[in-house]
C-alpha cells in the first residue's frame, strides 16, 4: 500500500451546494457565485429521475427547494425541468432551474473541482445504483475524472463507483471506526488518498 499526498494551498475552500448561504442551493447561480468568491471546490448532490436523467438536487423530494412536489425518483425529467428552484425561502430567483448533472459537469468541471455526493436516502437501492453508474459515465464522457470526487454517506454507493474500475477519488462522509479497515481501501481524503 502506498500513500499519495496532494499538496494544496490552505485553506482549501469547498462551497457546500454552491454559495448556498446566500443563493438557492445546487443552482447554477450558487455555483457561479461560489467560483466568483474564490472557492476551490463545489460540493453538489445528485439524484436520478424516473426516466434516468441525473439532476443536481439535495433532497429526496422536490418539495423544499422547488415549485414541485413528490420524490425525484418518481418524477419524469420533463416535469423536473419545468420547475423553478430559486424562489424558496428568502430567495427570489425565478429563472433558476434544477440543473442536470450533465450540464454542470460540462460547464463547471473545467472551472472548479466538483465534489459529487451520491444521495441514497429515501431512494430505492436499484435507483441510486443506476445514479452512481450514470454519474461516472457522464464524468468520463466530459473527460473530467481528474476534476471530480465522488462522495457519499453510503459505502455501498462508493462501491458502485469503485466497481466500475475508474481512476477516481472517493470520499466516505460517515466512515465509522468499525469499518475503518475496509473503508481505507474505498475512501480517500482531500489531503491524501490511500491507494493499492
Amino acid at each position: 500500500m502506498s500513500i499519495a499526498v496532494r499538496v494544496r494551498r490552505l485553506p482549501y475552500v469547498e462551497a457546500h451546494r454552491g454559495y448556498s448561504g446566500r443563493y438557492p442551493e445546487n443552482t447554477r447561480l450558487a455555483f457561479d457565485k461560489a467560483i466568483e468568491a474564490g472557492s476551490d471546490q463545489v460540493e453538489l448532490d445528485i439524484r436520478l429521475s424516473r426516466d434516468g436523467q441525473l439532476f443536481v438536487i439535495h433532497d429526496a423530494t422536490l418539495d423544499r427547494t422547488t415549485t414541485g412536489t413528490g420524490y425525484v425518483h418518481e418524477r419524469e425529467s420533463n416535469y423536473i425541468n419545468s420547475l423553478t428552484a430559486g424562489t424558496w425561502g428568502p430567495h427570489d430567483y425565478p429563472e433558476q432551474k434544477i440543473p442536470t448533472f450533465d450540464e454542470v459537469v460540462r460547464d463547471y468541471a473545467h472551472k472548479v473541482e466538483l465534489n459529487v455526493e451520491i444521495k441514497t436516502n429515501e431512494t430505492p437501492e436499484g435507483h441510486w445504483r443506476r445514479a452512481a453508474e450514470e454519474a461516472v459515465r457522464v464524468v468520463i464522457e466530459h473527460g473530467a475524472m481528474s476534476r471530480v470526487i465522488f462522495s457519499s454517506f453510503s459505502l455501498d454507493a462508493l462501491s458502485v463507483v469503485r466497481s466500475l474500475r475508474v481512476k477516481s477519488q472517493t470520499v466516505c462522509k460517515n466512515c465509522s471506526w468499525q469499518w475503518l479497515s475496509w473503508s481505507f481501501s474505498l475512501c480517500g481524503s482531500r489531503l491524501g488518498a490511500l491507494q493499492r
